[in-house]
């Protein structure tokens, strides 16, 4: 029997599968020029949708565009790294050592706020 849990996992796996392939094929039909074109607008709108969600005291209508925007900004962050030509492994890996960084970060300010301490 499928627990919630694990239809959600497939769910999300089927969506990755699907973005991977449209991701794909939007780099090649628009070109790559147009693409970090793109990136850039996205990761602007996603800015704007920010401050103002925060300036209109986080209302439903700015949190809903600052999740779609979020949404497109994804898209677009796996079209890059289409064109830079990484590996799943070397992006885990550097994200790895990033949340490492940030827990040190965490832990150097406040001991007490470890990751390591927030498991317990």
């Amino acid at each position: 029997m499928k627990t919630e849990i694990s239809m959600c996992e497939e769910k999300s796996e089927e969506i990755c599968k699907q973005a991977e392939e449209v991701c794909k094929r939007a780099v090649v039909k628009f070109g790559e020029t147009k693409q970090w074109d793109m990136a850039i607008e996205e990761f602007a709108e996603l800015t704007k949708c920010l401050v103002k969600y925060r300036r209109y005291d986080k209302n439903r209508v700015w949190r809903q565009k600052t999740l779609e925007e979020v949404c497109d900004c994804y898209i677009m962050l796996r079209q890059i790294q289409l064109m830079l030509g990484t590996t799943t492994e070397e992006m885990h890996r550097l994200m790895t050592y990033k949340i490492k960084n940030l827990e040190a970060l965490m832990v150097k300010d406040d001991p007490e706020r470890g990751l390591n301490k927030a498991k317990k």
